[in-house]
């Protein structure tokens, strides 16, 4: 539009746009993803001396930060071939391992078939001999784990 006095181009008016609900919008989102990041790492972030973070909730009873109707954070896996029995039943349950998985640069992880997932997958298991298989972009490798009572083993995938 020309200005009729200077004969000078001259953009319309546009009215603005009130800025405060984009950036309410954009304040709610970023705490629902900041809120939503704690959540999924407080198991391991709020266990006391008294609750050791190694002990796993029964399959029967859910977690006390758990909902009976949510799905458990890690999944309860059987293992391929069990321990032998001992001569004497147990009288307490047996205590569970726990198997961490690290595929570089990346990949899909399965235990015993079972898909697992997180920067660094991790199943707490009873005793017993696990499959472990791994999808990385160069191709499917699989390795049997053995795991004990109370044992901790990293598997890795290069």
């Amino acid at each position: 539009m020309c200005s009729r006095t200077t004969g000078r181009y001259r953009a319309p008016a546009v009215p603005r746009r009130k800025l405060g609900p984009i950036f309410a919008v954009a304040a709610a989102a970023l705490a629902l993803a900041s809120a939503l990041v704690m959540w999924t790492r407080a198991p391991e972030a709020t266990a006391t001396p008294s609750t050791p973070a190694t002990a796993a909730p029964s399959p029967a009873e859910p977690a006390a930060h758990q909902s009976p109707d949510q799905p458990a954070t890690e999944p309860v896996l059987r293992p391929v071939a069990a321990e032998p029995a001992t001569a004497a039943a147990p009288s307490k349950p047996p205590q569970l391992g726990r198997i961490e998985v690290i595929v570089v640069p990346f990949g899909q992880v399965f235990i015993n078939d079972q898909h697992i997932s997180g920067d660094r997958p991790t199943a707490r298991l009873p005793p017993g001999t696990y499959e472990v298989r791994a999808e990385p972009p160069t191709g499917t490798v699989r390795r049997r784990v053995e795991l004990h009572a109370g044992e901790r083993k990293v598997v890795e995938f290069r």
